[in-house]
């Protein structure tokens, strides 16, 4: 997760599975999804989706250049 340092708002990428499934059926429902908090330690509330079925471990960083 990354701290907007303009608004102080905490964003996180994470895998969700879709269906209702457990993590053994993760090639065929894991997508990302956005959430957003207040606080690093939550609750987070889910955006939207990011990336579609198949989509696996997200990784967030910021830019080394523009700090984006």
């Amino acid at each position: 997760m990354l701290r907007d340092p303009k608004t102080g708002i905490y964003h996180m990428w994470a895998a969700e599975m879709t269906k209702h499934c457990g993590i053994n059926a993760w090639t065929e429902n894991s997508r990302i999804v956005h959430a957003t908090s207040p606080t690093a330690g939550g609750t987070y509330t889910r955006r939207e989706q990011v990336f579609g079925v198949f989509s696996h471990e997200p990784n967030a960083v910021r830019d080394p250049d523009s700090g984006e």
